[in-house]
This record gives structure tokens, sequence and C-alpha cells, in this order.
């Protein structure tokens, strides 16, 4: 019951935003997780409207899955061990355990495979297997408040500990932490840590903190070392333009991230850190978009082992160029090579230089 009146809260939050939305499909939250995302701009007039039985709140938290990082799991993976399963004789129980390791690999905690099955509308369990030994983890207890209710969508990456519980609710956000999510009724994002054997819940990850909104440019954009740029509230854009083509656009609005915009209909979201005057930049399938690109295509069939993993460090060669290297040429060879455009565009090239008029999409 109480899934069912947060399934009519969340629609109604939905039907009052028509108009400033797009669809969001994400990857890495578990699987076909298809949600309605709200516009930075419209978020103003809903973050923390108390009235209402439904509305945004922010979400910034002291964590993030790199604060848990964990070393991932390379030797040959044990396949599910049943013995002594109170759920042996179970035969969709078995199967389930069974395909969703095939599936899956390792995706989360270093060497475990999580996977997951609905129960209902907004309504997701999950199992864990460990895939060093076999064993599998029948009863896993998030919230012992919970009655054994599901939650709406997780989201957890390869190497790391963490977990978020109900992450589908999460919304406008920036890919390291800083969101707003729809609350209703009570529902919220909930942070755990994976223990060895179950999860402990973090419940002081909230930090007082907002988003940083851009403001236009009114001078030359340059600097002198990376940290200014993270820190700086022009939205700059970072592009190479070659043969008539663009690369990704990549810009800092947000703290922690960087935005790769392929077009102004399609957006790519990845966490990134600052590392001696470098930013690190992490793989995630973090996609907004509003069609199927190649590119897009390319990136969701990328193996879900690279999710956490630095795959672009960005430099300064000089006050308005960032020298790119990647420490996974694999996998950008892979999202380059699904250009089909004419002359072929280079996703990720080796060098990016500012625009000086701001966002090129």
């Amino acid at each position: 019951m109480k899934q069912f009146y947060f399934a009519i809260a969340i629609l109604l939050v939905v039907l009052s935003c028509t108009g400033k939305q797009r669809k969001l499909t994400t990857q890495n939250e578990g699987k076909d997780t298809t949600y309605l995302l709200i516009e930075n701009q419209s978020v103003d007039s809903l973050v923390n409207d108390s009235d209402s039985t439904e509305h945004l709140v922010k979400f910034s938290s002291k964590y993030w899955f790199w604060d848990f990082e964990t070393k991932e799991y390379v030797g040959k993976l044990a396949n599910p061990d049943f013995t002594g399963n109170p759920y042996v004789t179970d035969k969709e129980y078995v199967e389930l355990i069974n395909e969703g390791c095939k599936e899956n690999g390792i995706n989360f905690g270093g060497h475990y495979t999580i996977i997951e099955k609905r129960c209902g509308c907004m309504c997701e369990h999950i199992f864990i297997v460990d895939r060093k030994s076999g064993k599998i983890f029948p009863r896993i207890t998030l919230n012992k408040d919970d009655d054994g209710d599901g939650k709406y969508g997780y989201r957890y990456w390869t190497n790391s500990k963490l977990l978020i519980a109900n992450s589908t609710l999460l919304q406008a956000g920036d890919g390291a932490g800083k969101y707003c999510y729809t609350t209703a009724w009570g529902v919220e994002p909930e942070l755990y840590v994976w223990t060895g054997d179950n999860f402990r819940q973090l419940k002081d990850w909230r930090v007082d903190d907002s988003y940083r909104r851009p403001s236009a440019p009114k001078k030359r954009l340059s600097f002198k070392n990376v940290a200014e740029i993270l820190a700086d509230d022009s939205y700059s854009t970072w592009t190479e333009v070659k043969d008539s083509t663009a690369s990704l656009a990549l810009r800092f609005d947000y703290d922690g991230a960087v935005l790769a915009a392929y077009s102004s209909e399609c957006y790519l979201t990845f966490p990134c850190k600052l590392e001696e005057n470098k930013i690190v930049v992490y793989w995630d399938v973090d996609i907004d978009t509003k069609y199927d690109f190649d590119m897009v295509k390319a990136m969701n069939r990328i193996d879900k082992k690279y999710i956490g993993k630095p795959f672009m460090v960005l430099e300064l060669a000089n006050d308005t160029t960032f020298k790119a290297t990647y420490p996974l040429p694999e996998l950008i060879q892979k999202v380059n090579s699904s250009s089909t455009e004419k002359p072929q565009r280079t996703f990720f090239p080796n060098k990016y230089v500012i625009i000086q008029q701001g966002y090129l999409y």
C-alpha cells in the first residue's frame, strides 16, 4: 500500500512539471531505468516546497563512491553456490541468481554481483553473490524499519562498497553527489556501505550545500591552473573543432563532475576530481539524451567493469588549452570509432580549447 501511495505522489510531481522535463535513460542504476529529469531552471521554484506532500529537496552528500573504493578482483569468477541456501528448491530463485551472475559479472564492491528483481511499482529487491567464493547472501537487510519493502532503484560501482538506494529519485544532478530528489510520503535516497555480510546505513550523509549557477562571461576566458577552472562560475566550454566537426564539448558547471555535450539533445555526465593540478575523470554511463545516437549505443555496449575507473586526465597545456590523455585507450577507441558522420567525428581528442562565447551546444 505504501508503494501505491508513493507512486501516486511521484505521478503528481511529474504532471505538475509538464513542459519542463526531458526523458533520461541511464544504465548505472539497474536495468532499464527510465525517469523524468526536471530541468535546472525549474528547480528553484520546487525545492523545499514544504506545503505540498511531494516536492524537491536538495541532495548533497558527504560521501561518494570513491570514498569507499576497493580493489577489483581479476581472478576466475566462481559460480553461485546454493549449498545450505533456504531457497534452493525455488526454481525461479535459482534461475534468477544463475542468469544474473552470467549477465552482470562483477558489478559491485570489487568482487560481488548485485542482481536486481522488481517487486512491484517503483520497487526492486537486490541479491548479492560473492564471485570469489560463490557465496550467496539470501537475506539482504537495508533498513530494518522497511518491513521487507524493496527500494526505488539502486546506484553502485564495480570498485566501490557504497550503495545508494532509492536512487531513481535523484534528479537534476552533477554525477558526483549533488542532486535534487523528489520526496513523497517520507521516501528519500539512502546511503549504505557493504560490511562483508550485510549493509550498514550512513545516516549522516547530508551537507548544507547548493548548486553553483553559471553567470555570463564578462572577459576573455583564460586560466592559470586547473583549480581555477573548477572554481570558476563562467561556465567555460572546452572542445576541439577540426575539419568542420567538433569533439564533445566539456563543461564544469558543478563541483565534482564534467558535463560532456554531444549536441543540444545529448549530454553525458562523468564524475571528476582534482589531483596534482590535473582533472581526473571517471567513467560512467550517465546519459541524458533525446535520441539513441550511435555514440550512445556504443557507450551502452561497453563493459560495466569500466564504471568508476579513471579514463581521461586533463591538464593545461597553456591558459586556454587542455591536453588530454586516456588511461583506457581501448575504451576511447570504441567510443570514437562509433562516429558515422562524414568527416568522422573524434569525440575524445588529444586536446580541448576553450570557447570564448560560452556554451557550444
